[in-house]
């Protein structure tokens, strides 16, 4: 190769192997320099250029060399960490968090879980890529709250949770991976522990009850010495409980501390223990002591034992316990007690309850079959006798439904009084009428009359308990007087009205009257009735703060009286009574009839759309509706309606006028729903079934007091 080719080859080498500025310079150097200088310069720049790929590459060797011992290791942890959640007992759950656009976690995608989830509750490909709401739906508020907050605070989470479907209790630990975008949960089963748990401490309680209620404290007595050691009782004078001081006494002084009844049987029993005669001693008697100047008594359960013998096995040392059981005979002489008075309730009722099959009978016959022959009565007298018949017996048996719910009240010590400001005056004469009324049927010669105490009494009491006492013995005086007086009223005995209702009836002896006023009894058991209604007066007139009792001679009569706490009212109550409203005797008063039952309202319709013009509303809305609309006179107010029952109707009604009377027509019949009725802002009551007369003539006396007649 001449020199001009070596020249151009080395010149392309330069080229090729170097940037273009130093092949540039290393071109102009050949055409300056000569041949030989140029070829060292080449072969030293390859020499380096080699030596750096060289070292370049045993670089990068080495790097994919570490890189690839770490993915190793990292392979190898990973598979022993995945064998280590495989074999553990808890359940691990790798979760894919899901987040709404506020970042708040709402539901989760399984991405992997270990064999012992497997095992206990899915199989693998039952729950990967699952959501956890899926999965899981009872339980998925209580992880999504711990995961948030696992999320928040970039920390570790514990919480328990029962499992129900596998009744099984988790502590579970809930670990954020990668900011919260991932949580591991590790789950262990401790139910074992969480019920061994439990019954550790229902054991303590139950220990520490034990120990604070037994009263319990031991004892030994030392044979040879007559010693005995033990723990005196005395009495805190600060506190009044027990208490219990270390003591050493000879043994006849502990015989000198029980009571001489029980001395001797408490000797005898010892002796017998020591004698061999007994394994073991078991006694209860009374110890008598005396703290802070102060004899007391207390009733104890002595147990005892015989504690060690010498070599020929005779006693020693006899050692035992002594427990205070005052509580527990107290509790069964109480129970003793009332063992023997449920005997005598069960007695009672039992009595009561055979009654009770005649009494309700007695107007049932009588209302099936009156009821049969009005059908095929042929006159109006005929007819009329047998609804007057009908109307009696049906009276009867409501008001024996109405004992008997009372009593139930009475036992189970839930009747509410409600007490209000009235005029007692006014409820004298509207009792009157009423019995008035009642008596109108019955052709006995007897004459009723009724005296006040005061010419004006307003009064803060119970109105319609009163009523009902008052009524009570009135209707108790009528049904046992055949003929003559019975008269009622009251008289200001200081801070008491005391109330009086006499008859000239049959009496009562002396020896009976003690119990006259004792569930279910009866003096006279051809009367009808249920042997309730002297006992439910006794207790209104007891809860009125007063007392009832009865004066009586046998052929001459009797006086039934009660008092009850007198509180009068402000002089300007009696004049609060606003002008009536005028209505003329020739317009027809409109009424509103609020009642959602179909026959309920035909058989109002039938008492009185002759006499007053009827608006029908289905509910409490429509009759709230309808009061701007028809302008009533009176409504009559169903209680239990469909859309707004019949307080919330009264009290939308009172936004409109606090005026117009409101009359409540209501199935209910305890007194305490008279009582929730009346202070609703209802002006009267009349439980269902409705009596046509009774009805007939609240409608009027309600009208009468708001409006004037002309």
């Amino acid at each position: 190769m001449n020199e001009k080719t070596k020249l151009v080859f080395r010149t392309a080498m330069t080229a090729a192997l170097l940037p273009a500025p130093l092949a540039a310079w290393c071109a102009g150097q050949e055409a300056m320099h000569t041949p030989h200088v140029h070829i060292d310069i080449l072969l030293v720049s390859l020499a380096v250029l080699l030596v750096a790929v060289i070292v370049f590459l045993l670089l990068r060797i080495r790097t994919l060399n570490r890189l690839h011992d770490i993915q190793e290791r990292e392979k190898q942890m990973s598979a022993r960490i995945t064998g280590i959640l495989n074999t553990m007992p808890l359940l691990y759950m790798y979760e894919e968090m899901i987040t709404d656009e506020k970042g708040t976690i709402v539901d989760t995608r399984y991405r992997d879980v270990n064999k012992f989830f497997t095992d206990q509750l899915y199989k693998r490909e039952e729950c990967i890529g699952r959501l956890g709401s899926e999965l899981f739906p009872d339980s998925m508020a209580v992880f999504l709250k711990a995961s948030n907050l696992a999320k928040q605070t970039g920390n570790s989470l514990n919480f328990q949770y029962y499992y129900p479907d596998k009744s099984r209790f988790y502590d579970i630990m809930v670990h954020p991976v990668e900011g919260g975008r991932f949580m591991e949960y590790f789950c262990m089963d401790c139910t074992d522990l969480h019920n061994a748990q439990e019954k550790l401490r229902d054991l303590n309680k139950k220990m520490e009850i034990a120990l604070e209620a037994a009263h319990v404290s031991p004892w030994r007595y030392e044979l040879d010495d007559r010693m005995v050691y033990c723990q005196e009782l005395t009495c805190n004078p600060s506190s009044g409980k027990l208490e219990n001081e270390d003591v050493i006494l000879p043994v006849a002084k502990v015989y000198a501390h029980i009571h001489r009844d029980d001395r001797e049987r408490i000797r005898q029993a010892m002796c017998e223990l020591t004698e061999g005669k007994r394994a073991q001693v078991k006694e209860e008697c009374r110890l008598e002591y005396e703290t802070g100047g102060k004899m007391c008594r207390e009733w104890v359960e002595v147990r005892a034992t015989v504690g060690t013998r010498d070599e020929e096995g005779r006693p020693q040392v006899l050692v035992g316990s002594r427990q205070v059981i005052t509580s527990r005979k107290e509790m069964e002489e109480q129970l003793r007690a009332a063992k023997q008075q449920a005997e005598e309730s069960n007695r009672l009722k039992s009595s009561f309850l055979s009654n009770m099959s005649h009494e309700i009978r007695t107007p049932l016959s009588a209302i099936v079959g009156f009821s049969e022959l009005l059908v095929n009565a042929e006159t109006a007298d005929e007819r009329t006798e047998y609804v007057h018949i009908i109307e009696s017996n049906s009276d009867l048996l409501l008001q024996l439904v109405n004992d008997i719910l009372d009593l139930s009240k009475i036992e189970a010590g839930t009747v509410e009084f409600t007490y209000t400001d009235f005029d007692l005056n006014k409820l004298m004469k509207e009792i009157y009428d009423s019995t008035q009324l009642r008596m109108a049927t019955d052709t006995k010669p007897v004459t009723l009359g009724y005296t006040l105490g005061m010419e004006h009494c307003i009064i803060h009491s119970e109105r319609n308990r009163l009523t009902q006492l008052i009524t009570n013995l009135l209707t108790n005086a009528l049904k046992f007087t055949e003929q003559g007086t019975v008269s009622y009223g009251y008289e200001q005995r200081g801070d008491y009205l005391y109330f009086h209702v006499t008859d000239t009836g049959c009496g009562i002896a002396k020896e009976r009257q003690k119990d006259i006023f004792d569930r279910f009894v009866k003096l006279n058991s051809h009367k009808q009735g249920t042997g309730l209604g002297l006992s439910i007066c006794k207790s209104i007139a007891e809860t009125l703060g007063g007392e009832i009792g009865v004066e009586s001679e046998p052929g001459k009569g009797s006086t039934f009286w009660f008092t009850i706490r007198y509180k009068s009212v402000d002089e300007g109550v009696r004049e609060a009574a606003a002008q009536k409203a005028v209505i003329s005797s020739t317009q027809r008063v409109n009424i509103l009839v609020a009642e959602d039952n179909e026959s309920n309202y035909k058989l109002i319709k039938a008492i009185l759309s002759k006499e007053y013009n009827l608006y029908h509303a289905w509910n409490g809305r429509e009759a709230v509706d309808m009061f701007s609309q028809c302008h009533p006179q009176l409504i009559l107010m169903d209680i239990n309606m469909p859309v707004m029952d019949g307080y919330e109707a009264t009290r939308e009604i009172r936004k409109l006028s606090t005026d117009v009377p409101i009359l409540a027509l209501t199935a209910y019949a305890y007194a305490s729903d008279e009582e929730r009725i009346l202070n609703s802002g209802m002006n009267s009551y009349m439980s269902k079934p409705v009596n046509t007369q009774q009805l007939r003539k609240r409608v009027d006396a309600l009208l009468r007091q708001a409006f004037v007649f002309l």
